[in-house]
């Protein structure tokens, strides 16, 4: 709840801008520039309060509230001008009574900005934590008192000018002076609100209320343009988003469909309104799938196409008001945010955790992690077999050629047994210079023959570096046993490494066999 209502401000903050720069740019020779000034004091208001809302620390708090004093201080002035055009007055006292305004607020802005100075506006500012909104609170100056009759009496004066006006309108026209004196309301509702403490979480309701004057008074002051703009505006974002969006009827048929729409269907997206999303993404059913049978959830769809694309495809459901005054379903949107590079990102940072840097076949983690499934998997009886293996006198490899020499054995003994087990068998170095490899479907007897083939090749093997030549030799353990009740790789680990420790012990360059059943 208290995110939202600081989202509600950084909207209301946009939209107010948005109003005050198509005021201005619609502005008639010059007419409706005050309702401009009003709308962006309005979105000062509102960004400032929500910093405020935000702030960590007095200081900024202070600097907040410094900046929210620039838009208030103004707004009044604003409000009383605008209510003098739109009804009518002469220009001469518009720009008197302008002028005399603008110099009070002025004046009001400089008493605020120095309050610390003198305590005129505030003596002093603490702050409240309620959830994550920071609430500030003043205690008030005499300048405080005076600055509220004001804001009061400008709205009472702005409300009084627009109902004198409303009784002597045409009939024609007393709509749009209802609507005026509607929006002038709608602060003097808040700040009693506000005032009598009954505001959620004691927060200024003024920047909500702003928003919702402005709007009407846009009404007021330009009949239906609003709408135009707001249209305009979103047909605009609709077109321009990165993201690939279709809105649907209740048949699933396309009714709409962005720019970015391309990007999925090619030429095909500009032929794809009244046809069913079925036929639209036939080269893809797996969406079709997903926006037919869910509504208001997300899922990551791979696509089967040449670029092997992910997308994150949000269904959400369009509801209103029908015959029988119930919520009906008039149809579905669904957004597609392509997020390839994410997945791939992930999945190369997954690969460099699972992978061994040096050697660059995957690591103990990896091994356990696929043992595990392996074996999850496996029937009851099927064999499996484990083979350990450490290169022979590594430590002295490293002590006579070196550690850069010692690194390039590894990596080529590592390169030398990818190449020699099967796809389904899991090989990884399990740690500095053992690796283990995990045969599914081998009994010992396979485990065994496969363990003396890489002896004979490690051994046959000359590893290079720097004109000399390496000769290499290792040792091998293997276990097996019989996936069932009572079966554990771990154990089966164990033995095989128990084995090769045997086969260390008995001289290196050779395979030894757990003599433990497994």
């Amino acid at each position: 709840m208290e995110h939202t209502m600081i989202v509600a401000l950084l909207m209301s903050g946009i939209i107010q801008l948005v109003i005050g720069i198509y005021v201005m740019v619609q502005g008639r020779k010059g007419k409706n520039y005050w309702f401009a000034g009003l709308a962006f004091s309005a979105a000062l208001y509102s960004f400032s309060y929500a910093l405020e809302l935000t702030a960590d620390s007095a200081t900024a708090a202070f600097a907040c509230v410094t900046l929210k004093c620039l838009g208030m201080a103004f707004l009044p002035t604003f409000g009383i001008l605008t209510v003098l055009e739109f009804t009518g007055k002469r220009p001469r006292v518009v720009r008197n009574v302008a002028a005399a305004l603008i110099v009070f607020s002025t004046i009001a802005v400089g008493i605020m900005h120095s309050t610390n100075l003198h305590g005129l506006y505030y003596g002093s500012l603490s702050l409240t934590k309620t959830g994550v909104l920071t609430i500030t609170q003043i205690t008030p100056g005499p300048w405080h008192a005076v600055w509220h009759l004001y804001v009061n009496v400008s709205f009472v004066v702005g409300a009084a000018l627009i109902s004198a006006e409303a009784l002597k309108a045409p009939a024609g026209k007393k709509s749009e002076y209802l609507l005026f004196l509607t929006s002038l309301l709608m602060p003097i509702a808040a700040h009693i609100i506000y005032s009598m403490g009954h505001s959620p979480y004691g927060i200024d309701l003024a920047p909500y209320s702003l928003l919702g004057m402005n709007v009407l008074l846009l009404l007021g002051l330009s009949p239906n343009r609003l709408f135009e703009l707001l249209s305009a505006a979103k047909n605009r974002v609709f077109d321009n988003m990165d993201d690939i969006v279709f809105i649907l009827n209740r048949e699933h048929e396309v009714i709409e469909a962005n720019k970015s729409a391309s990007k999925i269907l090619g030429n095909r997206a500009a032929d794809c309104i009244g046809k069913h999303v079925a036929e639209v993404f036939d080269e893809y059913p797996q969406v079709v799938e997903f926006v037919l049978y869910n509504n208001d959830s997300a899922a990551d769809i791979a696509l089967d196409d040449e670029f092997s694309r992910v997308f994150r495809v949000r269904v959400g459901t369009i509801r209103g008001i029908g015959l029988s005054r119930h919520r009906v379903l008039l149809g579905k949107y669904f957004v597609m945010t392509n997020i390839t590079n994410e997945v791939r990102m992930v999945q190369a940072m997954k690969d460099l955790a699972d992978q061994d840097p040096l050697t660059g076949i995957p690591n103990r983690r990896w091994f356990y992690s696929q043992v595990e499934r392996l074996v999850a998997a496996a029937r009851t009886g099927s064999q499996m077999a484990v083979i350990m293996a450490d290169v022979d006198r590594f430590k002295e490899t490293n002590d006579h050629y070196g550690h850069k020499a010692g690194d390039e054995v590894l990596r080529s003994v590592a390169s030398l047994l990818a190449r020699s087990v099967r796809a389904q068998d899991l090989l990884a170095r399990f740690g500095g210079e053992e690796f283990v490899i995990a045969v599914p479907g081998a009994g010992l007897e396979e485990a065994v023959a496969l363990a003396e083939r890489l002896r004979e090749r490690i051994r046959d093997m000359r590893v290079m570096h720097d004109g000399r030549s390496i000769q290499v030799t290792a040792s091998f353990g293997v276990a097996a046993g019989s996936v069932g009740p009572g079966f554990d790789v771990e154990t089966l680990i164990s033995q095989a490494d128990g084995a090769l420790y045997g086969a260390k012990v008995a001289g290196r360059d050779q395979v030894v066999v757990s003599n433990v059943s497994a």
